[in-house]
């Protein structure tokens, strides 16, 4: 069992976000860990939580001391996170029995039906449906029913993916493309330039080691340091990409850093077949 809660009106807040309460057993049903919690000891996970999680929260004044900072989300994956979407702020805290905060909170009862083909799929559209019935809503006294179709919900969101990851894709090529292809060029047309200056240097004794070298290191300035900066520049926004992204649904922060990671990681290697490749050419051209 699980309840929500969020501030009341006209409470002054630094940060607006959404406190869920877990009971000891549901955290242990979802983790299928064991745990040991006194009266007044809770576990606390903090998602883009601002505040220190490694002494005593305060609740409806009651002080409860932390046992242990979760590092990881327990509920992602298990449980639907929709609340993250509009406040990007969460605090999980498991107590040993929800009656010991005294507060009065939303009460969820969350539950799914797997559905592998056709019938149990059209079953579970109904459902939804009939669980939307006003009707319904009133003969089991409750405030509000809620329904999720997991099959055409993820239908649509892999089609708005697909065409976002498709756009993406695609205006990232085209850019590196002409990036790449701005710079190769500008090289080889600096070679022609530079060509007959290789030749007075290595009439005076610049050999071919020196020659290769040199024009490694210039070759090497042209290629990498936009590409060093653009990390950089990546780097000290990241923070802001990662927010924008959770907007748009990816909340799994280690899947969003290894995705740019990788990003990062094409660029490069892409720039390093360019940079050999240019290097190559800049060569031929000024040692004839």
């Amino acid at each position: 069992m699980n309840d929500q809660s969020t501030p009341s009106s006209g409470q002054e807040l630094k940060s607006e976000g959404t406190v869920y309460f877990f009971d000891q057993a549901t955290y242990e049903q979802l983790t299928g860990q064991k745990v040991e919690l006194g009266e007044n000891e809770i576990l606390a996970y903090g998602y883009q939580y601002p505040g220190r999680l490694d002494a005593q929260l305060e609740i409806n004044g009651k002080t409860f001391t932390i046992k242990e900072k979760l590092n990881s989300n327990f509920i992602q994956g298990k449980l639907p996170q929709s609340d993250l979407f509009q406040h990007q702020m969460g605090l999980y805290l498991v107590l040993p029995d929800l009656n010991q905060l005294g507060l009065k909170v939303d009460k969820n009862l969350e539950f799914s039906i797997s559905a592998k083909n056709k019938d149990n799929q059209d079953f579970i559209s109904g459902l939804i449906k009939e669980l939307y019935s006003t009707d319904k809503i009133s003969q089991y006294g409750a405030t509000y029913f809620g329904g999720f179709d997991r099959y055409s919900i993820e239908k649509d969101w892999r089609e708005t993916a697909g065409t976002l990851l498709f756009i993406g894709i695609f205006l990232s090529v085209i850019f590196l493309l002409a990036t790449v292809l701005v710079i190769y060029y500008k090289q080889i047309s600096e070679g022609y330039e530079d060509r007959e200056n290789f030749v007075i240097l290595q009439q005076v004794g610049l050999d071919q080691k020196q020659t290769s070298t040199t024009i490694r290191k210039q070759i090497l300035t042209v290629f990498f340091l936009p590409l060093f900066f653009s990390f950089l520049y990546l780097g000290v926004a990241y923070k802001m990409i990662a927010k924008i992204v959770a907007i748009l649904g990816a909340t799994n922060a280690g899947l969003v850093l290894q995705t740019t990671l990788s990003v990062c990681a094409v660029f490069f290697i892409s720039y390093v077949l360019v940079f050999l490749l240019t290097s190559r050419s800049y060569r031929k051209i000024v040692v004839r």
